[in-house]
């Protein structure tokens, strides 16, 4: 889903949840990635990669904040990023 203010799927295949949350939200803010503070301060990366690869297994859906915008990781190909204020 896409729209103003969002960012997603973003995930390509092969691609791990975490990498995928940095990414978007880099994208989303016009920002490095190395700028961005570490993903393991609000959610931990290993546990979100296993429960996005086990998607196809069970539906899951994990929301948390990160770097000013709301995260979603909804099955297993779908991360959607938007400011927390839109």
């Amino acid at each position: 889903m896409t729209g103003p203010g969002l960012v997603g799927p973003s995930r390509r295949a092969g691609e791990r949840a975490s990498e995928a949350v940095v990414e978007a939200v880099a994208n989303r803010s016009n920002t490095e990635q190395t700028s961005l503070p570490p993903l393991y301060g609000v959610v931990e990366p290993d546990s979100l990669d296993t429960l996005a690869a086990r998607a196809d297994e069970s539906d899951i859906l994990v929301s948390f904040e990160y770097a000013g915008y709301d995260v979603r990781v909804a099955g297993p190909m779908d991360v959607t990023v938007s400011a927390i204020d839109d």
